[in-house]
């Protein structure tokens, strides 16, 4: 496990950049220090002080203590009280699922009069809110994805953290008819769908502003091909997939706009530019339909790969791109020949004597 201390303000951008070249092998988690607050940071806990004083304070051992006071209060229940007692001496980091467990068999025991079930509910979800950030970090595997750049690539990590808190308060537990229900909500899967809702589109743009290559398996290639994305400025919707191989300098222009991009190419020289009108070998629109967390899903079949790995270990026909796109054994057309019609200056006379030089 690797523990990431970042600046509040630093952007998400940035951070994924760093995140990205780590190990995948590697749990990260992100550090962070709890302001001291003196209001409750949740409107549905305002009613209960116990669990307002609970989610503002940093000591853990006031925290148990708050915790304790707010059981008496809003609970007459002996089964209760044994489980709360039960934990008393349970270390943070296991405090919170041992006394899970213990609630989830001492409420079905309690009578309907004997507990609070608002302020209980109320305390115990400020028990588990308390007890995630208890050492001061939340699991940041999910800001590795690219669509958590895409999607927020200039949020802040305080920013951030304010969301998985927000996620949190609205999802951490609540109380229904007959019990009441827990759940771990801050996991990777829950907060990347939460959070990181990038469109195909958002993905590949930002791609294409990092400079970065995607891989792909062009129908008339046997192996995938990378190909790097030249925009023709930073953050301009269109510009120049070069291939990545050193032996060619094939290249295609592209253009996109929202989830669809025009590929065309392959380019004649370096003096081409997307703006150019042609003639092309291979002009074609693609729709992106979907977006995983190592691929673009193209209308249709076939996938822009965001790594290579990936891209080699999907032998699906379905990732073949459809007909001449990024065709690395393209050629590009012959610039269209003079015209036979044209007139032009005699370099001799038909006798064969030298033709005269214009006034």
């Amino acid at each position: 496990m690797l523990y990431i201390a970042a600046a509040g303000n630093l952007d998400m951008r940035t951070l994924h950049a760093y995140l990205s070249a780590m190990p995948s092998s590697l749990e990260l988690r992100l550090v962070f220090a709890r302001p001291t607050l003196t209001t409750p940071t949740a409107p549905e806990l305002h009613e209960s002080p116990y669990a307002s004083r609970l989610l503002t304070e940093r000591d853990p051992a006031r925290r148990r203590a708050v915790a304790s006071a707010g059981y008496d209060v809003y609970s007459d229940c002996e089964a209760i009280d044994v489980a709360v007692s039960s934990v008393a001496a349970e270390p943070d980091a296991t405090r919170w699922s041992t006394l899970r467990q213990r609630m989830l068999d001492a409420v079905p025991r309690c009578a309907c009069d004997d507990i609070d079930p608002d302020g209980l509910r109320q305390l115990l979800v400020a028990e588990q809110r308390a007890g995630a950030v208890a050492l001061g970090s939340v699991t940041a595997n999910y800001l590795r994805d690219v669509r958590c750049r895409a999607s927020m690539p200039l949020r802040s990590v305080q920013q951030v953290l304010g969301d998985v808190e927000d996620f949190d308060a609205e999802f951490s537990g609540r109380w229904t008819e007959t019990e009441l229900t827990f759940d771990d909500v801050i996991t990777d899967e829950r907060l990347l769908n939460a959070l990181c809702m990038a469109m195909p589109g958002d993905v590949l743009e930002s791609v294409q502003r990092e400079y970065e290559t995607i891989y792909v398996r062009p129908s008339g290639a046997e192996q995938c091909q990378g190909y790097r994305f030249e925009p023709i400025a930073r953050g301009a919707p269109f510009g120049t997939l070069r291939h990545a191989s050193s032996s060619g300098n094939v290249a295609y222009h592209y253009r996109q706009g929202g989830n669809e991009i025009r590929i065309f190419g392959p380019v004649p020289d370096d003096n081409s530019r997307p703006t150019d009108a042609g003639p092309w070998h291979c002009d074609v629109n693609l729709k992106m339909s979907a977006v995983d967390a190592s691929s673009v899903h193209i209308e249709g079949g076939g996938r822009f790969y965001l790594n290579e790995a990936a891209c080699g270990a999907s032998p699906d026909p379905a990732s073949l791109l459809p007909g001449c796109v990024l065709d690395p054994t393209a050629k590009a057309p012959s610039p269209p020949s003079a015209d036979a019609d044209a007139i032009t200056t005699p370099s001799a006379a038909p006798d064969g004597t030298e033709a005269p030089s214009a006034p």
